[in-house]
Order: structure tokens, then C-alpha cells, then sequence
């Protein structure tokens, strides 16, 4: 017998802990990759399911499509290791350029890169073929989307760790904000440099 959400001896996730999954999960599955976007529902799932003893810690907690869900049932399924642009997704909230790059990502639909070199050839394809670069976001040290690209893969690749550059910045950003809220004044600062 499969115990439903409105089952009694069963506690509901509140909407607030969804929501924090789906986000987590930048709004897309995590075996197929599809999100909203796709026009598919998405669900949270159970990687380790209930009915083999899994529980609602999060770490245990994913999006999966309806599709995948349903398909899984009460399987236990190895969760897939994340991708290059599955990693960057998650950082579009980012204040950086890393956080840059995730956003113009989002709207250039970029393809999984298998190194560095692919990745950088199709960012120089999307700035050649869009004019003067993907967005108008805040490139540094060099003021190219292709410095950006090296500083997120250099990152995925280190596991989450940020590169000298990209914590030389935050720390910068972190200090023009202090002053400014010292100062009284309102600006924005991004990456040391100010905006308005």
C-alpha cells in the first residue's frame, strides 16, 4: 500500500520547506535537467525514498519532475553528479561574476561544456554574434564574459571553492557597502565599482 501526503501517519512538507527545495535546485530536476521553463510540474522528492526509510532532511530532499517522480516510485536511484551549468544555475543570486555569468547563461542557453576551451569557444560565439557581449552586467578584471567563464569553471571544478580573484572581490564589495552605510549615503556597489 503506497501512503499518499494526506496519508495520517504521514507529516506534509509546508510549502515554505517546497519552496526552498525547488530554489535550492535552481527549478529544475535533478535526474532530467528539465525545469518550468519546459512547461513540466515539478514535485520534491525523496532521493532515499520514505518507503525505504528516507526522511524530510534536506539533504535528502530534491525537485524531480512529475515524469521522474512518479517513474522512480520507491526506487532508491543515484542522484546524478552535478554539471558544470547545473552548478552555475545555483549561483545566479550571486553579487559577482560568477553570478554574472549565471544569469546571461540563463538567457543564452548555453551547452554542457566538457572543458574550459568549449566553454570559452561558445561564450566568444554569443559575444560575436550578440554585438558588444551578453549582458550588460559588471565583467571583471578585464571587462570579458571569457574571464568570468574561467573564474565559475575554476570554481566548479575546485569544488565550490572560490578563486583568490572572485574573494579579493566579494571583500572589496563588502567594504565599499560598509563605508557607504557608515557614510549614510545610498549607493550601489558592485564589485568596488559604484553603480549609481
Amino acid at each position: 500500500m503506497r501512503l499518499g501526503a494526506d496519508h495520517p501517519g504521514r507529516k506534509q512538507l509546508s510549502r515554505r520547506r517546497r519552496f526552498e527545495v525547488l530554489e535550492r535546485c535552481g527549478y529544475r530536476c535533478v535526474y532530467c535537467g528539465r525545469g518550468a521553463g519546459n512547461g513540466v510540474v515539478l514535485h520534491v522528492d525523496h532521493a532515499l525514498p520514505r518507503a525505504r526509510g528516507g526522511g524530510n532532511e534536506d539533504e535528502n530532499l530534491v525537485a524531480s519532475c512529475i515524469d521522474c517522480n512518479l517513474g522512480k516510485g520507491s526506487r532508491i536511484v543515484a542522484l546524478p553528479v552535478p554539471t558544470f551549468l547545473g552548478w552555475l544555475r545555483l549561483q545566479r543570486t550571486r553579487d559577482d561574476i560568477v553570478g554574472d555569468l549565471a544569469r546571461d547563461e540563463e538567457r543564452a542557453q548555453l551547452v554542457e561544456p566538457s572543458s574550459f576551451k568549449h566553454l570559452a569557444t561558445q561564450i566568444r560565439k554569443l559575444v560575436r554574434d550578440n554585438g558588444s557581449g551578453l549582458s550588460s552586467n559588471t565583467w571583471v578584471p578585464d571587462g570579458s564574459p571569457t574571464c568570468a567563464a574561467w573564474h565559475a569553471w575554476r570554481e566548479y571544478r575546485r569544488g565550490g571553492k572560490p578563486t583568490f580573484l572572485v574573494e579579493r572581490l566579494r571583500a572589496e564589495n563588502e567594504k565599499s557597502n560598509q563605508e557607504a552605510r557608515e557614510d549614510g549615503t545610498v549607493a550601489i556597489w558592485k564589485l568596488g565599482v559604484l553603480v549609481s
